[in-house]
């Protein structure tokens, strides 16, 4: 998308843009100077591969996989649909796929037939450690997180959440 930018003096302003995509969505920012027409791409989010929506008997086995979206750093994220069904597990990564982490040295355990729904945020590279420093409360507050701390180019990237049972 090419988009002007109104002459208001010396300076720079921060421009946003947001795209929904069938598999998620995508939140991207540049800082121009003020004045000239700039570009900003959005990258598609990325797509999970497997395990497939629905999936029973996933244990720490399991691979999680993904395809696409902003490179640099993923999130993956286990969130249980009630807190009897066991702890949320999160892991920060470069690579397209993930498996749960062993949660018990951290006095946790997952809870056999456990129902989650599991999803990957991606950031680009420039913004990554910004942004896994920064606590996921919500995706607001990290989105805020990354772009108070880091004026540069960038992007954050969320798939759809899927439903998956843990192994009995």
């Amino acid at each position: 998308m090419n988009v002007p930018v109104p002459e208001i003096g010396d300076g720079s302003v921060v421009a946003v843009a947001e795209a929904t995509y069938a598999h998620g969505t995508t939140l991207a920012w540049t800082s121009v100077p003020v004045g000239p027409a700039f570009s900003l791409e959005v990258p598609a989010p990325p797509q999970l591969l497997a395990p497939v929506a629905g999936a029973t008997d996933v244990s720490g086995a399991t691979e999680f996989r993904v395809l696409g979206g902003p490179t640099g750093g993923r999130l993956f994220e286990w969130v249980p649909q009630s807190a009897a069904d066991g702890p949320r597990v999160a892991l920060t990564t470069a690579a397209d796929s993930a498996r749960i982490p062993d949660v018990t040295p951290l006095g946790l355990a997952l809870v056999p037939g456990g129902r989650y729904t599991w999803s990957v945020g991606a950031l680009s590279a420039e913004n990554y450690l910004a942004a896994v420093s920064v606590p996921a409360i919500d995706r607001s507050t990290l989105v805020l997180g990354v772009l108070a701390t880091v004026p540069q180019d960038g992007a954050i990237a969320t798939a759809s959440s899927r439903a998956m049972t843990l192994a009995p």
